[in-house]
């Protein structure tokens, strides 16, 4: 299981499963806020903990 958050804390959640792909995006508006690496993950393996 890995647990996560975003930055701030407000949101968190878990990952029941290892993710499946990781992808990197490269469009100016990714890189422009420093997030353009993403993890895709199966939509059963995730749960929200907390926040939207």
């Amino acid at each position: 299981m890995i647990e996560g958050s975003c930055c701030c804390g407000a949101v968190r959640f878990t990952l029941l499963k290892r993710p499946e792909m990781m992808v990197t995006c490269h469009c100016t508006r990714c890189r422009k806020v420093g997030a353009s690496t993403f993890v895709l993950v199966a939509k059963e393996s995730f749960r929200l903990l907390s926040g939207e």
